[in-house]
């Protein structure tokens, strides 16, 4: 990628990958260029290929599993014998289905990373401080108590950059960046 494309879309693609590693929990396999992602893709192949090929898989049947039974069954079966059970490309697809197994953790992440700016690791940092987006947005409000409408508006403004100063690097937030996000969740505008 030459530099003016790779500056434009690197805080996009860095989003992405903080998504599915956080969110997701998917491993994320970063290579420097097409070459090296190629060469990974063709070992990967290698390993799959010696550990499976021409040996008998055992599947569990894609009807009885759900997103709640899928490891309780694993270790059930783990437990009776050593053998190694798979399920099918359908069933990995259901128990994947972001819809099906979101928690309140997962949907505040995704909502605080739809202000443009906020990273998978800032959202992370952000919901380590406030747990929940009812706690986000009662610290909102209680920067209005005891201060005239300017104060607690500026204090809103700055809260999550002064709450998060000590942090370095991509998860600090900027004061801007903070204002913007204030403006989303305490529904006041600057």
């Amino acid at each position: 990628m030459n530099e003016d494309h790779y500056q434009k879309y690197d805080e996009a693609v860095q989003t992405a990958i903080s998504s599915m590693q956080v969110i997701n929990g998917y491993f994320v396999k970063q290579t420097l260029r097409i070459d090296d992602t190629i060469r990974y893709l063709v070992g990967l192949t290698h390993i799959l290929k010696e550990r499976y090929e021409g040996k008998p898989l055992k599947v569990i049947p894609t009807q009885v599993i759900t997103a709640q039974n899928y490891l309780p069954l694993l270790e059930h079966l783990s437990k009776k014998d050593a053998t190694e059970y798979h399920i099918t490309y359908p069933a990995f697809a259901s128990i994947s289905s972001k819809s099906d197994s979101l928690t309140l953790r997962d949907v505040y992440l995704k909502m605080l990373m739809c202000t443009k700016g906020v990273t998978g690791e800032k959202a992370l940092e952000i919901q380590r401080r406030w747990k929940t987006p009812i706690e986000f947005f009662e610290a909102y409000k209680r920067c209005e108590e005891g201060r005239t409408e300017d104060e607690g508006r500026k204090r809103k403004w700055e809260m999550v950059s002064q709450e998060m100063s000590g942090l370095v690097g991509r998860k600090k937030i900027a004061k801007v960046l903070s204002g913007k996000i204030s403006e989303v969740w305490s529904n006041d505008s600057y």
